[in-house]
């Protein structure tokens, strides 16, 4: 596996330098993100640990560096009307040398009385993080996105097909988008095995997430995988979402998405079950100023699993999510970008029987990033949280508490 990541590695520092001389063509881009981070949260949770932030105590000091990701972006335009969307990543965090993060057939026609009617087919996320609007589904102000659009990476790339009308009404615009998708049944098992967490890993199709051992006192979980596959297809069922946003003179957008996988609970299939998932999503986007903008997001849903056990006809697990941020940016030059954000997140169990998934707790993220040129870029980070989980798997013990974790990231 570290073999033929070193060849990608290889392949990607050829084309860096032949992006740097103008020979690679515009719809390729290929970046290569170094990161170094001091953490004292534990184990990992990427390890199947409990710790809430992508770097973990890896060693007695704290330290950790790597190359966090490696991927190609190629956005091919095929006729006036088609264009596609692939993008490749490879990682010391993925279960995969190399995967698909989002690929899909984007199909474009002419304006029908103002409307701007599209759609696409493939495998994508949906409309739903205001963090990631960089190229290839990357962040701009951060290096790490909110517990939201963590999770939404990691558990919520879906399989399907899209359809978006929008169009403008003088200094207003309106966009709605409807979509039916497959291939995201286990969505919601790592909100329950391991809660939130703040993260900058996004899945691949095919790849998988280790779980933390805390269902084994819980016959309806003890068939569970030790992993999570993020894109399975289980009970041949159709999920859908829609959305709308309303944006006003590129100074003030309101967005809203619900969705539902529509995942039959009662699955199980080699290891992995199906969870019913569904959500609502609210996110606002404010600029005060040509400078300082505002970001904010608020999630509410609910994830089931198993069947109806309990007197108060709730299934073997049944949980109720929740999440909110607010985050300021100050676009300080052409070059930095300084960030805080502040949230707050919880997973409460319904059953009233079932523990072992409750939790709530806080961040606070302060970020920095500078561009040095058109293809170099550095950042820092630090994340402050400190959440409370109440059951340890292996001790029974409290589990929770203050996690911090600096990062560098050099960009290329």
């Amino acid at each position: 596996m570290l073999g033929k990541r070193f060849i990608y590695l290889l392949a990607s520092v050829s084309a860096l330098s032949q992006g740097a001389t103008a020979d690679i063509s515009d719809d390729v881009r290929v970046w290569l993100d170094l990161r170094a981070a001091y953490s004292e949260s534990g184990r990992e949770w990427l390890d199947g640990g409990l710790s809430k932030t992508r770097y973990g105590s890896s060693d007695a000091t704290g330290y950790d560096a790597e190359i966090a990701d490696l991927s190609v972006l190629w956005t091919p335009t095929l006729s006036a009307n088609l264009s596609a969307h692939l993008h490749l990543q490879a990682g010391p965090d993925q279960s995969v040398d190399a995967g698909i993060v989002e690929g899909f057939l984007r199909y474009r026609i002419l304006p029908i009385e103002g409307w701007r009617l599209s759609a696409k087919a493939g495998r994508f996320f949906p409309p739903i993080s205001l963090e990631h609007d960089g190229p290839g589904w990357s962040l701009r102000r951060t290096l790490t996105p909110s517990a939201i659009n963590s999770w939404i990476g990691e558990e919520v790339a879906v399989v399907g097909a899209e359809a978006r009308a929008s169009k403008r009404f003088g200094d207003h615009i309106v966009d709605f988008r409807g979509a039916a998708f497959g291939y995201n049944d286990t969505a919601g098992a790592l909100l329950a095995f391991r809660g939130w967490a703040l993260h900058d890993v996004k899945s691949a199709f095919n790849g998988n997430f280790a779980l933390p051992n805390v269902g084994a006192s819980n016959p309806e979980l003890i068939d569970q995988s030790s992993v999570t596959e993020p894109s399975r297809e289980l009970d041949d069922k159709i999920g859908y979402y829609g959305f709308a946003k309303w944006r006003y003179a590129d100074q003030t957008e309101i967005s809203g998405l619900v969705y539902d996988n529509l995942a039959d609970p009662l699955v199980l299939e080699n290891g992995q079950y199906g969870w019913a998932t569904r959500f609502v999503n609210v996110g606002v986007r404010h600029h005060l100023t040509d400078t300082i903008e505002l970001i904010g997001q608020a999630m509410l849903g609910e994830t089931q699993m198993g069947p109806r056990m309990w007197l108060n006809s709730t299934r073997a697990v049944d949980n109720e999510f929740g999440s909110v941020f607010l985050m300021g940016s100050w676009h300080a030059s052409d070059e930095d970008i300084v960030s805080g954000r502040i949230e707050r997140f919880s997973v409460s169990d319904r059953t009233m029987q079932q523990d072992f998934s409750d939790e709530s707790g806080w961040s606070v993220t302060t970020a920095w990033r500078r561009a040095l040129s058109q293809h170099v870029e550095v950042g820092a980070e630090l994340i402050y949280l400190d959440h409370d989980r109440p059951i340890d798997p292996l001790s029974g013990d409290q589990t929770g508490g203050v996690q911090a974790q600096w990062m560098l990231r050099l960009n290329f």
